[in-house]
């Protein structure tokens, strides 16, 4: 996707029409659809930039540099949270990774028990119950 695409699809996404954006970056509608069209090939970088700023995305993804766009979503909304709610999201993303991890060790396992010759060890042991014992809680905590 090139830079004019991916603005157009952003600022259709945002529900932002192309007069609008043009209004904010301060160049005529044409331009705008120019831009996303790809008929001016050479924008400059600070129109860029102002596009992104426009946009509110990183300038990055608008370039097709990093396709970020879902963890440039949560750094926007996260960095416009109150300290105290920012820690919030941090554990609760701290949590989602370690029960990724344990269902992925858990499926890894389950993966190794298909072979009868693997015998489980006293760590594989420890992690199977702590990753049982959390599940139960869960459950008789949702109750």
């Amino acid at each position: 996707m090139s830079v004019g695409e991916r603005m157009k699809h952003i600022r259709e996404e945002k529900g932002l029409t192309a007069d609008q954006l043009a209004k904010k970056i301060g160049v005529s509608r044409s331009t705008i659809y120019r831009y996303e069209k790809g008929d001016i090939e050479k924008v400059p970088v600070e129109v860029i930039s102002n596009i992104a700023d426009a946009l509110d995305v990183d300038l990055t993804y608008l370039m097709g540099i990093k396709n970020t766009d879902t963890a440039n979503q949560i750094n926007t909304v996260v960095s416009k949270l109150h300290y105290d709610r920012q820690k919030k999201v941090l554990n609760f993303a701290a949590d989602q990774l370690g029960a990724q991890n344990d269902n992925a060790f858990i499926e890894t396992l389950a993966a190794h028990q298909a072979d009868s010759s693997h015998n489980i060890n006293d760590t594989e042991a420890d992690k199977i119950s702590k990753y049982l014992d959390d599940r139960i809680n869960k459950f008789n905590g949702d109750k």
